[in-house]
C-alpha cells in the first residue's frame, strides 16, 4: 500500500512538496494536460483541474482584457474592472437570497486562505467586545495561512504552529453537530460540504440549524464556499447559501474561471461595523487586491454561470449517473454533488494508491482525499466529453476490479 503522505522534491522550490515521480506538465487545453514537447508529448485526462479551480477547462479567456486594464493601488485607488466585479458579486449573492445588492459588500483577492482570513478578521473586529473566539468543525479545511490555518482542523496542518494560536481561540465541534455558542464566540465558519475531508455532505437541515444558533447567540456565520462555490456544486454562487443565509461568503477556485481569484462577500452592516471608522490608516489591505486579472476572471465566471447553466446541470447529471454505475460495479462508496465527487475505498491509504495507478497506468489525474487518504476526489471540467468520462470509468473498474 502507498504511504499516506509521500513527499517528492522540487530542487529549486520552497518547500518543494509534490507526489513522488510526479510528471512535470508543459501545456494544457480543455480537459487535457500535457508533458514534454513534440514528438515526445504525453497527454493526461485532468480530473483534478487545479483542485477544482478550472471548472470550465484549461486555457483561461480574456487575458488580453486584463493585461491592458488600468491597475488599482491597494486601498488608495480602484479601477473600473474592480468596481464592476464587486458589484456583480454583490448582485449575484443578493439575487440568490432575494435581497437588495446594497445589503452586501465584496473584496476581491487571490486565494481562498485570503478570503477566509479576511472574513474572520472582519467578524472579530465587528463583534461586541469580549467576543474573541471562533467555532469551526472537525474535518474542516479552510487554508494554511494565518487565521485560516487556525480554524483548519487536521493536526498535520496545525500542529507545527500550534504555539502561535491561543488554545482558547478556536473551538472545534463534531461535523454535523450544532455547537454550543457562548457569548464569547464571534463567528462560526463552516463548509457547505467538507471538501478535502473527502466530499462529506452536511446532515439534512444542519446549515439552517447553525443559522438559528448564530442568531440566538449573536455570533456571525461564515460560509466557506471556496471549493463548493461558483458552479462547482451546481449553478449557484455558493452551495448552501439559501439554507445558511450567512453573514459572509468566502469564494475562490472556480470563481476565477481559471485565473487566480478569490473574494469575500459580507453583509454591509457587518462590514461597516468592522471597517467604517473614519479617516484612519487601513487595518486590512494588500497591494494587489482587486487586480485586473482577478476581476476579469470573476466577471467571466459569473457570466458562465448564466450562459452555460443548462450545460452545467447536464454535466452534473451525467457524472452522477456514470459514478453511480462505477460505485455499483466496484463497491466503492460514492459521495458528491454537481461537479464535485469522491469515491471512497474504505481503507486508509488505498485512495492514494488508486490515484497513483490511475496516473501511471491510465494517464488520468485525480486528487487523493480524506485524512487517511482512503478516497479520491474528482473535479471534472464542463469540457470533459462523454468518451473521456467513459475512459475514467473503465480505468477505475480496471484498477479496483
Amino acid at each position: 500500500m502507498a504511504e499516506l503522505h509521500p513527499i517528492g522534491t522540487n530542487a529549486f522550490e520552497l518547500p518543494g512538496f509534490q507526489l513522488p515521480e510526479a510528471p512535470t506538465f508543459s501545456t494544457a487545453d480543455g480537459a487535457s494536460i500535457f508533458t514534454g514537447e513534440l514528438p515526445d508529448i504525453a497527454s493526461y485526462l485532468d480530473l483534478a483541474m487545479v483542485f477544482g479551480s478550472r471548472l470550465w477547462g484549461h486555457r483561461p479567456e480574456r487575458l488580453a482584457e486584463a493585461a491592458s486594464a488600468a491597475p488599482g493601488l491597494g486601498d488608495l485607488y480602484g479601477h473600473e474592472l474592480r468596481a464592476r466585479a464587486n458589484r456583480a458579486l454583490c448582485e449575484r449573492v443578493a439575487s440568490e437570497l432575494g435581497e437588495d445588492a446594497a445589503q452586501w459588500r465584496s473584496l476581491i483577492l487571490h486565494t481562498g486562505s485570503e478570503a477566509v482570513e479576511t472574513a474572520i478578521k472582519t467578524a472579530l473586529r465587528a463583534s461586541d467586545r469580549g467576543r474573541s473566539r471562533t467555532a469551526a468543525f472537525e474535518g474542516g479545511y479552510h487554508g494554511t495561512f494565518g487565521l485560516a490555518l487556525a480554524v483548519t482542523h487536521r493536526a498535520a496542518f496545525r500542529e507545527p504552529w500550534a504555539d502561535q494560536f491561543a488554545s482558547s481561540a478556536v473551538q472545534f465541534a463534531p461535523w454535523g453537530e450544532v455547537p454550543e455558542l457562548g457569548r464569547d464566540v464571534a463567528c462560526v465558519i463552516v463548509e457547505p460540504w467538507q471538501g478535502r475531508a473527502g466530499v462529506v455532505p452536511p446532515p439534512v437541515g444542519f446549515l439552517a440549524q447553525l443559522r438559528a444558533a448564530c442568531d440566538e447567540s449573536g455570533a456571525l456565520l461564515v460560509l466557506d464556499a471556496v471549493l463548493c462555490g461558483a458552479g462547482r456544486t451546481g449553478p449557484t454562487i455558493a452551495e448552501g447559501i439559501a439554507e445558511a443565509r450567512p453573514d459572509f461568503i468566502c469564494l475562490g477556485k472556480a470563481i476565477g474561471a481559471g485565473l487566480a481569484a478569490s473574494a469575500v462577500v459580507a453583509r454591509t452592516e457587518v462590514a461597516a461595523a468592522a471597517w467604517d471608522r473614519g479617516q484612519v490608516e487601513p487595518a486590512h489591505t494588500s497591494s494587489l487586491l482587486g487586480d485586473p486579472f482577478s476581476c476579469v476572471g470573476i466577471l467571466r465566471a459569473l457570466e458562465l454561470l448564466v450562459t452555460r447553466e443548462v450545460e452545467l446541470r447536464q454535466q452534473g447529471r451525467a457524472w452522477r449517473a456514470s459514478l453511480e454505475s462505477i460505485a455499483r460495479d466496484t463497491g466503492l462508496e460514492l459521495r458528491g454533488i454537481g461537479m464535485l465527487w469522491a469515491l471512497d475505498t474504505g481503507t486508509g491509504g488505498a485512495g492514494l494508491e488508486l490515484a497513483f495507478r490511475l496516473r501511471d497506468e491510465h494517464r488520468i489525474l485525480v486528487v487523493p482525499s480524506s485524512a487517511d487518504a482512503r478516497s479520491i476526489t474528482i473535479y471534472p471540467a464542463v469540457s470533459v466529453s462523454d468518451l473521456e468520462r467513459e475512459r475514467f470509468g473503465a480505468a477505475v473498474r480496471a484498477c479496483v476490479g
